[in-house]
Parts: C-alpha cells; structure tokens; sequence
C-alpha cells in the first residue's frame, strides 16, 4: 500500500523542477503533469523528456505517477504509450475519467503497482 500524506504536481516539461522533485524535495508522491501544466506545443517534447530523465533519477522511495491528458484529446494514447513504457511510474492519474477505461488497465498490466 502507498502512503500518499502529500502529493506533488510538477510541470512534465520542466527538467529543472522534476530533478528537484526527485532529488530534493520529499512528498510521498510525485505527479509529472503532462496535461494542464504542459503548453500543447510542448506536449510531444515533454513525453520524450519523461522517459528519458525519469529512468535516470534516484526517486528516493517515493512513488511516481503520471496525469496524462484527457482520454478524449488526441495526446491521450501517445501519452499513455510513452509512461507505460517508463518503469519507474508506478501510477497514471487520468483527468476527466467519464468513461470505461479499462483498456488502460489492460495495457498497463504488470507495468504498474496496484
């Protein structure tokens, strides 16, 4: 079981604060926003920066998620691509969830911490 007292959002094109994140900072959970935080023209830039810098970094015990974007946008399946794909995300955190996303499940499964 994950003890989740705090959470900590970070921009997922933000190499500078997901180090500090990582490296300095101690929440129980880090959640690389790739949705609200991230400008659409950096969408794509800021999935190849996660699964480059995240495998590299000393996570230091906390748990780290994803929030990808909305199941109904056209970033939705590229993102859930490239995090299933990253072994250190243990959790995708999906926004406005207003539909049977089961698939998710099925496509992550064994990659991800129940």
């Amino acid at each position: 079981m994950v003890l989740r007292r705090s959470q900590l959002f970070v921009p997922g094109n933000n190499e500078h604060m997901i180090r500090k994140a990582a490296l300095e900072l101690r929440p129980d959970s880090v959640i690389i926003d790739l949705e609200d935080a991230v400008p659409i023209d950096d969408k794509e830039s800021a999935r190849k920066l996660i699964r480059e810098l995240l495998p590299q970094l000393d996570w230091r015990g906390k748990e780290v998620c994803v929030r990808v974007n909305d199941p109904k946008t056209p970033f939705f399946y590229a993102d859930i691509d490239t995090v299933s794909r990253i072994d250190v995300v243990k959790c995708i955190v999906i926004p406005k969830a207003e539909m049977d996303l089961s698939f998710v499940y099925k496509a992550t499964v064994g990659k991800l911490s129940h």
